[in-house]
């Protein structure tokens, strides 16, 4: 299960820092991540299959890009 947030992570890790640095407050930057990582977190903690499973990521994967 862990390898499913590792692809994502390593592709998204240097957009993130720099559109990290173009933000004046990178507070308001990082607040919204760590919010948007706790709802998708707890979303996956209701889940109670492994389709549901799927569909989640698939939905998680395609609002990141």
């Amino acid at each position: 299960m862990l390898s499913l947030f590792f692809v994502p992570y390593i592709l998204l890790e240097v957009p993130s820092n720099i559109l990290l640095k173009r933000f004046e407050r990178p507070s308001l930057y990082m607040g919204m991540l760590v919010t948007t990582w706790g709802v998708i977190m707890t979303m996956h903690g209701v889940v109670s299959n492994y389709a549901g499973l799927l569909a989640l990521r698939s939905k998680c994967q395609s609002e990141d890009l």
